[in-house]
């Protein structure tokens, strides 16, 4: 299957990369570690339409993330593993093409004991809002509370 590249010059413009929204599933797989996000918004960032790739140095990424040249190779290894980017090793610096995120049917297809993990993370989160729901419904049956009152228990996390 050929990876359409992820070219930001496409709709817009700016001093911002729009997120791929396809991109936060990849949080739940294993080798995305913190920061490997970044990398790859960065990137995008200095993707360079008319070569057909980015070309920021190590040393640049290290940089514009805080942090060392070898923290962004590990970036750069798990991400072209997951292949979210293809990196072409040069003597003179490499360069980076990313590729647009698998969408979540896609990736959990490919990733599927990462649906797993996802599936649990988020069954937390549906319950906890069905406690939020029971908790309204209690403090609405027990209480004559106005519906500005209720509008102000709404937002209430658990």
């Amino acid at each position: 299957m050929e990876r359409k590249v992820f070219d930001k010059t496409q709709e817009g413009s700016g001093a911002f990369v729009k997120y791929p929204l396809d991109l936060l599933q990849y949080r739940h797989h294993p080798k995305f570690k913190k920061g490997a996000e970044t990398v790859y918004m960065l990137i995008v960032h200095y993707y360079n339409a008319d070569r057909g790739c980015a070309y920021p140095s190590m040393a640049l990424l290290a940089a514009d993330c805080a942090t060392t040249d070898s923290t962004i190779d590990t970036h750069i290894k798990s991400l072209e593993e997951l292949e979210l980017i293809k990196v072409v090793r040069r003597h003179s610096g490499n360069l980076y093409i990313p590729y647009v995120p698998l969408d979540r049917e896609a990736f959990f297809a490919k990733y599927p004991q990462v649906e797993e993990k996802y599936n649990k993370r988020y069954k937390k989160y549906e319950d906890k809002k069905v406690q939020k729901a029971k908790y309204i419904m209690e403090l609405n049956s027990t209480q004559d509370i106005s519906i500005e009152e209720e509008e102000e228990y709404s937002d209430i996390e658990f």
